[in-house]
């Protein structure tokens, strides 16, 4: 943050909670300064006026004459701005170059590469390495979705298959959790009997699945 010249004091917060009772990812105090995290990896679903909640919330703390001390950073996959139904137009001009949007493929990624650089432990390069990796490979699946629905939404006979697909997944998944279950619970069955004796028995409580 280019106002921000000294650093006396820095509080980092994760889960903070709000006077409404809202959860902000990350929250970073510096100074006098609000830093808002707002982290979407793997596209997890925005909150309608989630953002401006928060937004609202630090502008009660601060201040109105604080407000531009305000800083909010919107981390997802590939750096899209938020939508107007999680953060209200109007709050996005006044934050203006205070809204931050940043992108987990892009600029975490890039930083990870630059801290790896300076690394001396040869055990935290591979750590780093690894996690790029992993930051990448969801980046990659992300991509694939994207390309998979765009294929499926050009044909109206691929959306009707994707659908019947998808009435067959649920049903065979609920199979597969059924089978494991009573696999599980058979030889549990049969490691209990030999060590407790054949008055002992697993059953299962139907109101589980």
């Amino acid at each position: 943050i280019e106002n921000i010249k000294e650093f006396n004091s820095i509080k980092v917060e994760t889960e903070h909670c709000t006077d409404t009772y809202r959860r902000i990812d990350i929250l970073v105090r510096i100074n006098d300064y609000w830093l808002i995290i707002e982290n979407k990896y793997r596209e997890a679903g925005d909150q309608e006026n989630q953002l401006s909640d928060y937004y609202m919330y630090a502008k009660r703390k601060l201040g109105q004459a604080n407000t531009d001390k305000i800083y909010i950073f919107y981390l997802t996959i590939d750096g899209k701005e938020p939508l107007d139904f999680t953060l209200k137009n109007e709050f996005k001009m006044e934050l203006g170059n205070r809204l931050r949007c940043m992108s987990f493929s892009g600029d975490v990624c890039n930083y990870l590469q630059r801290c790896q650089k300076i690394s001396k432990s040869f055990k935290m390069q591979i750590f780093i390495e690894e996690l790029i990796d992993h930051i990448k490979g969801g980046t990659r699946m992300e991509e694939y979705k994207k390309e998979i629905i765009q294929w499926l939404s050009e044909n109206e006979k691929r959306i009707r298959y994707a659908r019947e697909i998808y009435d067959i997944y649920l049903p065979f998944l609920d199979y597969l959790k059924h089978s494991y279950v009573e696999k599980f619970r058979s030889e549990l069955n049969i490691q209990v009997k030999q060590k407790l004796g054949e008055a002992w028995l697993v059953t299962q409580d139907e109101n589980v699945f």
